[in-house]
């Protein structure tokens, strides 16, 4: 039965494709719910880390002052002030950006632990810096090898043809995650080589993973618990290096030890949606297609030389291309996943640049992009869109005064859909409650609501009488989540456990009272 099984009809069906409250929703409103930063643990220490003030450093030496002493005067090590239970001086002998890690402490209290990281005095050797695109571009041995985007002819044949041609350039600065609950974890070693993490993240699998690789553990015996968290976006797939060194301070206090990080900390070290540079050339027909387009992009993932973004972004056709992309080294902390990575920045440079040739051909710009759009359903859409916001109005907008009113379009796409490999278990009690089971987490867009609706509607029974239990590792395998994935990932799964159940539950029944399994 349950390979050929079809999700119900949405008219006929109880929980699915309707407006249902979320199960954790009064957990949360009343503040019941335990994020990671509410774990408090019985002798829970407090982790802080001192990060480099400098964008490019090394370390030549760290002595451990007094706070009560002048800088200079060696002193009181930091790690015999009162209340001060660890100190680690080897995170980092290197910075390559303004907040990475150098040293650590764990203290009795937080406010302690920030002390403690004023105690240590750190002698740096700066060195030179470059802080962003804008002025690592012109510098060669900053810049990485250009990635080619060429298609059809070459535009420079193709400008005299043109009857509209823009020339620019353009800049889509950097962003920032900035999520309600910061990074961070609570870590407590119950053996030698067994550890259990609270973890704000987005894959409690994944973390997992790399916290028994960094620290060196056998991968079961970590587990990671994300019972509820405070936003994501792309950000927290990995524990950071604030997850390892919490994980370090515990295991040489031999205490739990809770490590969150600040705003000044969140906004340097836990990465960012790089920024985009282009000087772009670009021309259109007179009966208003994008004839070519060539430009040259430069970007920065921080550190790293890698970089890219997707550009002309592929909802228009433009025959004729020749783009060249540079990833920028600088001085700044690494880029991460942020909401669709690379698409906002290719979907704003393109639309900017779309905008431009329809202002040059005099054109309506939805007109413009009409022409121009791959695929019926972007028409279907754009025109769509245009009616339910009164694109008709534009025209007859004021276009002189101080404050004005525009209408505007653009388009922007992403893939999502699912991934295999999502493991869940459904039980069934002797007092008919129902356990529904599987390693994924919710990043507050309703997976655990979801999961127990679709149990509860292949059971038939009322959502409150199902228990959904996510965001553990310990729990069966599924993905991170990110990329619009989760629910096209994890349902099916789930659907297929409680078929299962169904059946088993059909099975067990039959014997009992003596007929089919069909007839029950």
């Amino acid at each position: 039965m349950a390979q050929n099984a079809q999700w119900p009809d949405r008219q006929s069906s109880r929980y699915l494709g309707k407006n249902i409250p979320r199960v954790d929703g009064p957990a949360k409103v009343t503040g019941a719910a335990k994020y990671t930063y509410d774990v408090v643990l019985p002798g829970m220490l407090y982790g802080a880390i001192l990060r480099c003030p400098h964008a490019s450093a090394k370390v030549r030496s760290i002595n451990f002052l007094s706070p009560r002493e002048g800088a200079g005067v060696r002193g009181a090590a930091a790690r015999s002030m009162p209340g001060v239970v660890v100190v680690l001086t080897d995170i980092g002998r290197t910075a390559r950006f303004a907040g990475e890690e150098i040293a650590a402490v764990a203290a009795e209290t937080e406010e302690i632990a920030r002390d403690a990281l004023k105690a240590i005095n750190v002698d740096y050797e700066v060195q030179p810096f470059v802080s962003n695109t804008l002025r690592g571009k012109d510098i060669p041995d900053r810049v990485g090898e250009p990635q080619i985007n060429s298609r059809g002819e070459d535009p420079d044949a193709l400008w005299a043809q043109a009857a509209a041609v823009v020339e620019g350039e353009y800049y889509v600065p950097v962003r920032e995650h900035l999520c309600l609950e910061t990074h961070g974890v609570v870590v407590r070693w119950d053996a030698d080589d067994a550890l259990t993490c609270w973890c704000s993240t987005q894959a409690v699998h994944g973390v997992a993973g790399e916290l028994a690789a960094g620290l060196g553990v056998p991968r079961q015996n970590v587990k990671v618990i994300c019972e509820v968290m405070g936003g994501g976006f792309g950000s927290k797939f990995s524990p950071g290096v604030e997850g390892l060194t919490a994980a370090r301070l515990a295991k040489a206090a031999g205490r739990p030890v809770k490590l969150m990080l600040d705003r000044y900390e969140e906004q340097v070290a836990t990465g960012n949606g790089p920024d985009a540079y282009m000087r772009c050339k670009a021309a259109a027909t007179s009966d208003g297609r994008i004839l070519a387009i060539r430009a040259d992009l430069f970007g920065t993932g921080g550190y790293s030389r890698r970089w890219a973004v997707p550009f002309p972004y592929s909802t228009y056709n433009v025959p004729n291309v020749r783009v060249a992309m540079r990833g920028v080294q600088t001085n700044a902390g690494s880029q991460r996943a942020l909401r669709a990575p690379g698409h906002p920045q290719g979907c704003f440079l393109t639309e900017t640049v779309v905008d431009e040739l329809a202002v040059a051909l005099k054109m309506d710009p939805l007109e413009f992009r009409l022409r121009n759009v791959g695929g019926g359903v972007w028409q279907e859409q754009l025109r769509l869109g245009a009616e339910r916001i009164g694109g008709s109005r534009r025209a007859s907008l004021p276009k002189s005064g101080r404050l004005r009113r525009g209408i505007g379009a653009a388009c922007t796409t992403w893939g999502g859909g699912g991934r295999g490999g999502s493991v869940c278990e459904v039980r069934v009690g002797n007092d008919g409650s129902v356990w529904v089971g599987i390693g994924t987490q919710d990043l507050g867009t309703g997976t655990r609501t979801y999961v127990a609706a679709i149990v509860a509607e292949v059971l038939g029974l009322p959502i409150e009488r199902v228990t959904a239990d996510i965001g553990k590792s310990t729990l069966g395998n599924s993905g991170g989540s990110g990329g619009s994935v989760t629910a096209a990932s994890v349902s099916p799964a789930v659907m297929m456990a409680a078929l299962s159940a169904r059946e088993r539950l059909a099975q067990t029944a039959a014997a009992m009272l003596g007929i089919s399994a069909g007839d029950v």
